[in-house]
């Protein structure tokens, strides 16, 4: 939208919970949504921050998940919303975890890189329980880039990751295939 002398465009906010674009944040997880976490083969790992070793760590080992929920003893409110935001987006939950979606992430401060792409699955194993599992993934080749790439052939994305991280879906979406291990 133009007038003389102001012009909107994409990702500009207006105020608050009010966007104008497709480059806005479709959420964000901090450490208080969740108490309980899992992780594959990474180190540091706490509910606010952890590592990726590497290089060449296998993607699919490079895994966190933000157990979320009530039934997690995590925030109910917050995993009702974000189901609601997933599916809004168009994007499939499963027990499976088997939709594994590409998001650009800003990440909390402290860490480095302070962004990446991200690979994530919300796992719905109810409605009061789920995981978000996810991952940095390496871009330094394109393979991340093909719809249907399975995530067991990626590898992580070496840094200090710290929470809270804001994920921004990459349009239009990518999503892979594999199971997290």
């Amino acid at each position: 939208m133009s007038a003389p002398g102001i012009e909107l465009g994409a990702g500009i906010t207006v105020g608050p919970g009010i966007s104008i674009g497709a480059n806005r944040s479709l959420f964000t997880l901090s450490s208080a949504n969740f108490t309980s976490y899992n992780y594959g083969d990474l180190q540091n790992v706490t509910n606010s921050s952890f590592t990726v070793p590497g290089p060449n760590h296998q993607f699919s080992y490079c895994n966190y998940n933000a157990n979320l929920g009530s039934g997690n003893s995590g925030d109910q409110t917050y995993y009702t919303n974000l189901l609601a935001t997933w599916t809004g987006a168009g994007l499939t939950t499963s027990e499976s975890v088997n939709h594994p979606y590409a998001f650009n992430v800003t990440w909390g401060a402290g860490g480095t890189p302070s962004s990446t792409v991200v690979f994530a699955t919300l796992s719905n194993n109810g409605p009061t329980a789920g995981s978000l599992i996810f991952g940095p993934v390496y871009t330094g080749n394109n393979d991340w880039q093909t719809p249907g790439t399975s995530i067991t052939a990626l590898y992580g994305a070496i840094g200090d990751y710290n929470l809270p991280v804001s994920f921004t879906l990459i349009s239009p979406p990518i999503e892979d295939i594999g199971v997290w291990c």
